[in-house]
């Protein structure tokens, strides 16, 4: 447990794989244009990785750097929808909007983990608490299809696999349980860019509806700063100045000086704060 403040949590290189099965697919086709409609439910796997805390101590001031060693996420369910349009020249070519959600949630566990500060670096095994990871992200893709069993009733292909790929964005929301305390229970929202590709195949099951199966993989690194608790000085005159106080000081705080440097002290438990400036 570290009393803190600025602390900053990073996953680096986050890999989904997700399998999308028996989504029904809604095709409206005007005159010329093949616009396309999909809903899809799967399951979301995501691979496990290093997490990373980065902030400032109080006791012993300093800054620290923590490494959680493979760290393992949560198997979730994964659900979205896809909007889009098939090109009218080159039927095989199409560009589409993908949003989709899943949670890969921290279960308990024991890791490795080393923290590195101005003494040096600690190696050792510890806990890591839950922590609940809310996931939503909004890609902007291009498709290519490849049409078989072409028939009058299906022109463009019954069979159709296909490719898709492109840039994307993921809002990330992590809710803390002890982590990062205290204060417990922190949580913050990151937005990211990453990227999403996919393969799969469709099936035309009528002339607007298809069923289709997905293998899809995406790739980011969501950094989370969590919201740490603030509280007025309610002794020693006039307030003009904010701090960072730990649960035990409750309101018990008071101004040791007028120098922003240095800590405020609580006089009954003697731990000590620091201003956030």
């Amino acid at each position: 447990m570290v009393t803190g403040k600025g602390l900053t949590m990073r996953m680096k290189r986050l890999l989904v794989a997700a399998i999308v099965l028996a989504s029904p697919t809604a095709l409206v086709l005007p005159a010329s244009a093949e616009w396309f409609a999909d809903l899809y439910a799967g399951t979301a796997f995501t691979l496990g990785n290093d997490v990373f805390v980065l902030g400032t101590k109080l006791d012993p001031p300093g800054d620290f750097t923590r490494q959680h060693r493979a760290v393992n996420f949560d198997t979730s369910a994964s659900f979205g929808g896809r909007f889009g349009r098939w090109d009218d020249t080159w039927s095989w070519l199409g560009v589409a909007l993908d949003v989709s959600h899943f949670h890969p949630d921290v279960s308990r566990q024991t890791v490795i983990t080393t923290e590195t500060d101005l003494d040096g670096s600690v190696k050792q095994r510890s806990p890591f608490a839950r922590l609940d990871l809310s996931v939503t992200a909004i890609s902007f893709d291009l498709m290519f299809r490849w049409p078989f069993l072409k028939s009058d009733q299906f022109p463009k292909g019954r069979l159709q696999p296909y490719l898709s790929g492109g840039v994307a964005a993921f809002v990330a929301t992590a809710e803390d349980t002890t982590n990062f305390g205290p204060p417990n229970k922190q949580s913050d929202t990151d937005a990211s860019i990453g990227v999403k590709a996919s393969a799969g195949v469709a099936w035309q099951l009528h002339q607007n509806f298809f069923v289709f199966g997905e293998y899809r993989f995406t790739h980011f690194s969501p950094e989370s700063r969590p919201r740490q608790r603030r509280a007025r000085l309610l002794r020693g005159g006039p307030v003009s100045k904010w701090t960072s106080i730990p649960t035990t000081c409750s309101w018990e705080c008071r101004t040791a000086s007028d120098d922003a440097d240095k800590p405020v002290l609580c006089p009954r438990h003697g731990t000590s704060c620091m201003y956030l400036q």
